[in-house]
């Protein structure tokens, strides 16, 4: 533009298809999922030289990624005759003709195959627009900077969930339409579960704003002070829809005053647009030094903490639109037929009606679609999402200080200390929690009269009466839903799931790192790795908070026994590398030309193992959810086998099954003949061994190659090279293939195969040549 003002512009496009197999799937053919999506970025850069010391950016950006699943084929249940209802977004349900959306089942008996099908849906994605102004400006010992930004972010997402119906095969004993084998259920149609969800079009909005200031301040020759100061507003995301909900007990709603006490909608008392308030406290300090002690600069003393913000995502805030009254993904366990699934199950399938039920023949909640004005169910007993009105956004507390040192013969050997404490994670949190009753001498039983089966109290512990104690459906709540009273014995919710920000984690860690430039052909380098990772529950899987059984707590009113280590907590790890080129003085010309000239690399790759859970396969606090963590025997401590170097043992025998008990136990744990043991909570039926305790085998892996460059022309050369991914084909072993308690004696703590895929499999030789110019 001028000799002061440059103008920059940039834009990239592509639109991309491919197919993918469902997660799971191992029937070859039976689903294909076509997956196109678009990727659209735009950028524009204003740079100005406004004086010789103070200079202006502008930056503005727009990034648009849209994508979506379609099945194929298109034909459904109903195409081979079943009654089961698929429902597509618009509301339509798929016929006996394929219709585009419309998609195959997933049938999975256990321990037999998985006919697979996965999430489908035509839009999700975002659009983000952002402005970012920076101003940098130098005076005298201080360099400043300064400037602002600010985003809007806009996450569609119309997904199908998985309404094309999932229903598992499993053995059974004595039980009525059931048979003692998984294949035979598959054959007859008589699912253990079935998961029919409702489609769902959600849509978040939100603001970011943010201000800072920095001053690099050179203080001395010798140190430089880094202060710094953020301010950042985060608007809560809001749903086009309003489909969002707060779960406030005893509150009844003004917007819709049908629904039953404690379900509140935006524009009730007390909840904003989004479900939680905007917060307008995140101020956020930083500050580092760099140091210099000694005159001969080979010492170098650095330090640095800071706060930072983090964000929440319309991800995670378009989740409560997959739970009722928006839609729904309930779980059915009574279903008796795939071809008839409602007709045959009143117990599910009657919306909670005495006389429906009586009559014995359930009917369709299909098609389902939501109406503000008159919200309803797509089952009852319901399982609400909501978020905390108290909900906060994530904090980060970073450290890290250091020394460098410059040692003789060109090696820098550096050891850093690295921190990162995170707070107010977000989780899923059920508050309606099934209370563990426990008689008068604090056995687990009913702990009233069981004539009384209005109240919660008046029920034993099973899987069975999970949902009849849980505390919102008590009489003594007082709550009505279409002018019936819900009690224990006539309840209407199941789970309460609030979004919270209440976890946190923890990582500390010493690194360090040697480095030798290259000198006589020789350059190395080296890194270890010390640390420790830990978090106050499982919050490292993938996907929305909650999504699977995995990161539910063990007990909900126990909370302390959730704290664990992280997925990801390897205790130590060696990286290496080298780069040999060889320039050896051979008087004989042509030897001289064969040896000289290659260039020779290597990596070396040492890790302590990942860590691992052991669960008892059982829901031994009859919670619903089978999550569930063994005892240590009295006199016991967690604890691996000795198994010294054998590899054959270690597959065998990773770990000893006779070290653990658990609550309620009736037969022998695998391997052993451990009485039942009592561990926390009510009754003792808590298990106390915390998740990812145990450590998988070691891992250890050397890659090489060697290369040359012959020269064609001035500008052209061909390159040969060879290549080995571990080189010496070492064997690595993954975690026991199976580590619930259940599995049984071939099973448990058993080792099936090496590590197959990607780093620490076995070794890959290749041998190739490429023309540079």
């Amino acid at each position: 533009m001028t000799s002061k003002m440059r103008l920059t512009a940039s834009e990239f496009y592509q639109k991309g298809l491919y197919l993918q197999n469902p997660s799971g799937n191992n029937i070859l053919g039976w689903t294909t999922d076509h997956f196109a999506y678009t990727l659209h970025v735009a950028n524009v850069a204003h740079t100005w030289t406004i004086t010789n010391n103070t200079v202006n950016q502008l930056m503005l950006n727009y990034t648009r990624l849209i994508g979506g699943r379609s099945p194929s084929p298109t034909d459904s249940l109903a195409t081979y005759g079943s009654a089961f209802n698929e429902q597509l977004p618009s509301g339509v349900i798929c016929g006996k003709t394929a219709v585009a959306g419309c998609s195959r089942p997933q049938l999975a008996p256990s321990s037999w195959f998985t006919a697979g099908e996965a999430i489908t849906g035509p839009v999700t994605g975002s659009n983000v627009y952002s402005v970012r102004d920076v101003v940098s400006s130098t005076h005298g010992l201080h360099t400043l900077y300064f400037g602002g930004e600010a985003n809007r972010e806009n996450d569609p997402q119309q997904t199908t969930l998985n309404d094309y119906g999932v229903f598992s095969f499993t053995n059974h004993t004595n039980t009525a339409n059931r048979s003692s084998a998984s294949i035979t259920d598959f054959f007859f149609g008589s699912p253990n579960t079935m998961n029919n969800d409702v489609p769902v079009y959600a849509n978040a909005n939100y603001f970011n704003w943010g201000a800072f200031f920095q001053d690099d301040w050179r203080v001395r020759p010798n140190l430089t002070l880094n202060l710094g100061i953020r301010y950042d507003i985060q608007s809560t995301p809001t749903n086009t829809q309003n489909m969002i909900a707060d779960f406030v007990p005893g509150q009844q709603s003004t917007v819709a005053p049908s629904l039953p006490k404690g379900i509140l909608f935006p524009g009730d008392a007390g909840v904003p647009r989004g479900g939680a308030a905007n917060r307008y406290d995140h101020v956020s300090p930083r500050l580092g030094m760099a140091w210099t002690p000694f005159p001969d600069g080979k010492t170098i003393v650095h330090a640095a903490a800071g706060l930072f913000y983090g964000s929440i995502g319309g991800n995670l805030w378009n989740y409560p639109s997959n739970g009722e009254p928006f839609s729904g993904r309930p779980s059915f366990s009574h279903v008796i037929s795939v071809n008839n699934p409602y007709a045959t199950d009143p117990t599910e399938f009657c919306g909670g009606s005495a006389t429906c039920i009586a009559g014995g023949v359930g009917h369709s909640p299909f098609p389902f679609t939501y109406n503000a004005a008159s919200p309803s169910f797509v089952v009852v007993p319901a399982a609400l999402i909501t978020v905390s009105p108290n909900f906060h956004w994530p904090i980060t507390y970073q450290l890290n200080a250091g020394v460098q040192q410059m040692l003789p013969k060109g090696i820098a050997l550096s050891i850093n200390y690295v921190g990162s404490l995170a707070r107010k994670l977000p989780t899923e949190w059920d508050l309606n929690y099934p209370v563990f009753n426990l008689t008068a001498a604090g056995t687990s039983g009913a702990a009233c009269a069981t004539t009384n089966t209005t109240q919660n109290c008046s029920y034993a512990n099973t899987t069975s009466t999970t949902t009849n104690r849980r505390p919102y459906n008590d009489v003594s709540y007082g709550a009505t839903y279409n002018g019936a009273a819900i009690t224990a014995s006539a309840p209407f919710f199941t789970s309460i799931s609030q979004i919270q920000s209440s976890e946190s984690s923890e990582y500390n860690a010493m690194q360090v790192s040697v480095q030798k430039t290259l000198s006589h052909g020789l350059a190395v380098q080296g890194f270890y790795i010390w640390s420790k990772s830990l978090q106050s529950i499982d919050i490292d899987l993938a996907g929305n908070t909650g999504n699977t059984a995995q990161d539910d707590p063990q007990d909900n009113r126990n909370h302390f026994l959730d704290r664990m280590r992280s997925d990801y907590d390897q205790r130590e790890m060696v990286a290496m590398s080298f780069v040999y080129k060889p320039t050896f003085g051979i008087h004989n010309k042509v030897t001289r030309y064969v040896v000289n000239g290659w260039t020779i690399t290597s990596i070396v790759l040492v890790q302590s193992g990942l860590p691992f859970n052991v669960t008892t396969g059982s829901d031994n606090n009859a919670d619903g959810v089978s999550n569930d963590r063994p005892n240590m025997m009295p006199g016991m401590s967690p604890h691996l086998n000795n198994v010294g170097k054998s590899r054959i043992a270690a597959e065998a025998d990773w770990i000893d099954p006779s070290q653990f008990c658990s609550y309620g136990q009736t037969t022998p744990i695998t391997g052993g003949s451990n009485p039942a043991c009592a561990g926390a909570g009510p009754a003792g039926s808590d298990g106390t061994v915390r998740q990812n305790t145990f450590d998988a085998p070691g891992r250890r892996d050397i890659d090489a190659s060697i290369f040359r460059d012959f020269p064609i022309t001035e500008r052209v050369k061909f390159q040969i090279r060879g290549e080995a991914t571990n080189v010496f084909n070492l064997t690595n072993l993954p975690a026991p293939s199976s580590t619930t308690l259940t599995s049984g004696p071939t099973s448990f703590g058993h080792i099936n195969g090496s590590i197959s895929a990607g780093y620490f499999s076995n070794r890959v030789l290749q041998v190739g040549g490429r023309i540079l110019f």
